[in-house]
């Protein structure tokens, strides 16, 4: 039986029945209609999965729905599937609980993986990520999870997280070949309760280390590692958690997030052409690129793409790499093809009306007569070879 709920009084209709106090209906209904929370269907069974969006995330729009909202799966009964961590913050983020510095919390390894979401339906055992049933993570984890767990089942009204990690899903830490999915703890579907892994003693695979941290103030106190994301920290007064991520791994997620072919284009124009515009304003004039953001890519340095690639995943430093090259061999590509048409006219005693006729239907008509001008081609054939948009080379769910 497939699900085909896509319009938003359907979603309305199936909810009706959500008893479980997960949410409140008329949030999570208003939280979908302003496109904070996007629903997903399952190819073949009866289920939704609600996922936050990157608006919400823009919006800073986390009301109680929305950051339920993080992997949530019911079926078409309203019946709660499975209810993953809400969406919790960096512990200096506005949204992110205020918590004691003397309160007792647990503290573990944030693995920098793709969540994982065990559910169970029809007395077989899947794997959804936050967001989709059918992602590449999430087909790649269940058959992990048939492959190494095949006895595994999750305990009656409690959601089971895990974390998964396999070479081709690196974002920034290195995990080597490790192939797996490791525990995080679980939540009471009911009450929102959350447990910790010792909680679910069926699994037999790797867990998320305990780091020694008694006090919140412990864990904020605690030593960056190296080849390591961060903590997770839950206050087991309140229940809630909260992140504490180390500056490196920021700084280097922020790179293989944000970069995308157009990024690649930016550093490489502006480095180019630095010596040709000296007036801010004609960064903007010349290549649209705002003049602030000139400035930002200039103080990077020349060995910017040094920078950009120094401790990354392999596959990360290879693309940036091929792309700059492509990017170069296109802008270079112009230039050579403006030159061609250029040398067909040197000493040709033809007027720039016989020549604009001529050319008045060539891509590079006006690089053709800006070159003719004496005038230097690098900012013209740079913004000839603007990419399209595209996503950046990682991205979260």
């Amino acid at each position: 039986m497939t699900m085909q709920i896509t319009e938003l009084a359907h979603v309305t209709e199936l909810l009706e029945t959500y008893q479980n106090k997960v949410v409140k209906l008329d949030e999570l209904v208003e939280a979908i209609s302003q496109g904070y929370v996007r629903v997903s269907y399952h190819p073949e069974f009866p289920l939704a999965i609600f996922n936050y969006t990157e608006k919400a995330v823009q919006d800073a729009a986390w009301s109680p729905a929305v950051r339920a909202s993080r992997g949530l799966i019911i079926d078409n009964t309203g019946r709660v599937i499975a209810r993953p961590f809400p969406k919790f913050f960096n512990h200096n983020e506005a949204h992110a609980p205020s918590i004691h510095p003397a309160n007792t919390v647990r503290v573990t390894d944030k693995l920098d993986g793709s969540l994982g979401v065990i559910y169970v339906w029809e007395g077989e055992t899947y794997i959804a990520t936050r967001g989709s049933f059918v992602s590449a993570q999430a087909i790649h984890a269940t058959k992990v999870l048939r492959e190494k767990y095949p006895t595994f089942r999750p305990p009656d009204g409690v959601t089971v997280l895990v974390e998964i990690v396999y070479p081709q899903n690196r974002i920034v830490v290195d995990y080597g070949a490790l192939d797996d999915l490791i525990l995080l703890g679980a939540v009471a579907n009911f009450s929102g309760l959350i447990f910790s892994q010792e909680a679910i003693p069926e699994w037999t695979g790797p867990v998320a280390a305990t780091l020694p941290a008694d006090t919140f103030a412990d864990a904020l106190a605690l030593v960056d590692r190296q080849n390591a994301e961060g903590v997770v920290v839950l206050d087991l007064f309140s229940n809630q958690q909260v992140k504490i991520k180390q500056q490196d791994y920021v700084a280097k997620h922020r790179i293989v997030t944000r970069t995308n072919p157009r990024v690649i284009w930016e550093y490489l124009a502006v480095n180019s052409c630095q010596h040709i515009i000296h007036d801010p304003k004609h960064w903007g004039s010349k290549l649209g690129i705002d003049p602030k953001r000139a400035a930002g890519i200039l103080a990077t340095g020349p060995n910017w793409l040094e920078i950009f690639v120094q401790s990354m995943p392999k596959d990360f430093s290879d693309w940036l790499c091929d792309t700059a090259r492509s990017l170069q061999a296109q802008m270079f590509a112009v230039w050579d093809e403006i030159d061609d048409v250029e040398a067909g006219y040197f000493g040709s005693g033809k007027t720039r009306a016989e020549i604009a006729e001529e050319i008045k239907d060539h891509p590079h008509k006006a690089g053709i007569f800006a070159s003719l001008d004496d005038k230097n081609l690098l900012p013209y054939c740079w913004k000839a070879v603007y990419p399209p948009a595209s996503r950046a080379w990682a991205s979260t769910e």
